[in-house]
């Protein structure tokens, strides 16, 4: 889960494991915080990686 610079929260997650949830697993979910599946169908399959590697991925500067 990540939140934007307004305090709003995302879980992110791929859209593989998105369709992997039930509907009362995704309404749950969306009651706590907004669902962002992200379709990465090649990366999944060729890369082997996920959403949580290509965000834990990214180094940004410090804000001042």
């Amino acid at each position: 889960q990540v939140a934007n610079a307004d305090g709003k929260t995302f879980l992110v997650l791929s859209q593989t494991a998105y369709d992997s949830l039930t509907t009362e697993q995704v309404d749950v979910l969306s009651g706590l915080t907004n669902v962002l599946p992200i379709p990465i169908k090649t990366i999944e399959t060729l890369g082997g990686g996920s959403v949580r590697c290509m965000m834990a991925e990214i180094f940004l500067p410090v804000k001042q």
